[in-house]
């Protein structure tokens, strides 16, 4: 950060206290030592694994809802005076 390498910025005392420098880093290490890396609790994956369960599970609910909807009437029971005229 104080001596930017290569095509990197140089943060020097005049732009960053020390303090900034040393708040910024403190925030760089705890991003990289993170246990959790978010989402519900399947195993704390991520969000690309727990996405495609919610599409799983999506397509699965829209599947049945389909197949209800498409269900043929039963026939009327001969026993039953509905179907009669």
């Amino acid at each position: 950060m104080r001596t930017g390498p290569g095509q990197m910025p140089v943060f020097g005392p005049d732009t960053l206290s020390r303090s900034e420098a040393d708040n910024i880093a403190a925030y760089a290490l705890t991003l990289s030592n993170r246990e959790g890396r978010g989402g519900f609790d399947l195993g704390a994956i991520g969000p690309v694994p727990e996405g495609f369960v919610a599409w799983v599970a999506l397509t699965t609910v829209l599947f049945g809802v389909m197949r209800w909807i498409t269900r043929r009437p039963k026939p009327a029971n001969s026993d039953d005076d509905r179907g009669k005229w």
